[in-house]
């Protein structure tokens, strides 16, 4: 098992990737990590090298009112996001 690994202080508990392509991140206390927030390209990279065994990873879609925890490896190839973004469309 990894050990964990503190960004500012502060462990990724949560990250979201929505339906528009952006990504909010939580730290453990329920807390919003900005820096880490933003379209999926330009934050993944940086998360997926912060994240422990313990993150836990969510799509989801805002006008449907759907979150569907994944795998971090469908964080990663962003399969369940290609075929929510499909089947919601």
């Amino acid at each position: 098992m990894l050990a964990p690994v503190f960004v500012g202080g502060m462990m990724i508990s949560e990250v979201y990737h929505w339906m528009n392509d952006t990504v909010m991140v939580f730290n453990e206390d329920g807390q919003h990590l900005s820096y880490l927030e933003g379209k999926y390209n330009e934050v993944a990279k940086n998360i997926l090298e912060e994240v422990t065994d313990s993150t836990r990873f969510f799509v989801g879609a805002w006008n449907v009112k759907i979150t569907m925890k994944v795998a971090k490896e469908c964080f990663e190839n962003r399969s369940v996001y290609k075929f929510l973004k499909i089947s919601l469309s």
